[in-house]
C-alpha cells in the first residue's frame, strides 16, 4: 500500500515538475515531449496526485490519510527538486526501486 501510494505521488509530482518552464532545458526526448504537451502532462500529473490522495485516505482514514499524503508529497517533492537538476532520476532506476519495495511490502505483510 505504501509503495503504491508513494509511486503515485512521485509520478504525479514528477510529471508536474517536468511540465514547468523552470525545470531546465529540454535536451532529452522525454523532456522535449513534456515541453510540447504541457497540458496533457499536467492533467496526468494532477490525476495521479488525486488518485494517490484517494487511495491513501481510503486505506487509512480521512485525517491520518490526509496527513500521510501531505507528508509523502513533501518528501517526494523535496527529493525531485533536489535530484532532478543533477540528473539522478532515471526511469529504469525508479522502476527498479519501486518494484523492489512493492515486492518486499507484499512478502512481509
Amino acid at each position: 500500500m505504501w509503495s503504491i501510494s508513494t509511486a503515485l505521488v512521485f509520478s504525479g509530482f514528477y510529471l508536474n515538475y517536468r511540465s514547468s518552464k523552470k525545470a531546465g532545458p529540454a535536451d532529452a526526448a522525454p523532456k522535449k515531449a513534456a515541453a510540447s504537451h504541457v497540458v496533457g502532462y499536467r492533467t496526468a500529473g494532477l490525476l495521479l496526485l488525486v488518485v494517490a490522495y484517494g487511495y491513501t485516505v481510503n486505506f487509512t482514514g480521512p485525517v491520518s490519510g490526509s496527513f500521510i499524503y501531505l507528508t509523502l508529497l513533501m518528501l517526494t517533492g523535496s527529493l525531485i527538486v533536489l535530484l532532478a537538476p543533477l540528473r539522478l532520476i532515471r526511469p529504469w532506476g525508479i522502476l527498479a526501486f519501486f518494484l523492489v519495495f512493492i515486492t518486499l511490502e507484499t512478502l512481509l505483510y
